[in-house]
């Protein structure tokens, strides 16, 4: 039968969780924190690198954005509706849709459609990739 230790446990377990995910928070602001000067390694020494059981190389992250951010959304689905690309604004823009048909046009070396470009562009930032050698 359960007892005030079983309460205790408890809130202990909830104390621990607690720390843990302090504890997490700060180590992953450390990793951010020092993603820039990965980068900037990667860039002049190595396409990628295997380092403490990890392999890390550097990947592009390519977004659609808008031009303009005082654009509103009523306007930019106008725009992909009079361009004949309503899937990626059937009401309000689908940035994911969006943001996909943009990086295959990057991959495909391809740029905006001209009807888009004086109202989106394509965001490439570069990011660590990681994974265990």
């Amino acid at each position: 039968m359960p007892d005030i230790r079983t309460c205790k446990a408890y809130a202990k377990l909830l104390n621990e969780i607690e720390k843990a995910e302090t504890d997490l928070k700060k180590l992953k602001k450390r990793k951010d924190e020092s993603e820039e000067g990965v980068l900037k390694y990667l860039e002049t020494h190595a396409d990628k690198l295997t380092v403490e059981g990890r392999t890390l190389s550097i990947r592009m992250e390519t977004w659609a954005k808008k031009k303009d951010n005082e654009a509103t959304g009523d306007h930019l689905v106008r725009v992909l509706h009079a361009a004949g690309f309503s899937e990626y604004a059937p009401e309000r823009v689908n940035w994911t849709s969006l943001s996909a048909f943009f990086r295959e046009l990057a991959k495909e070396g391809e740029s905006l459609p001209p009807e888009l470009a004086d109202d989106f562009l394509i965001s490439s930032t570069p990011k660590v990739a990681q994974r265990k050698a």
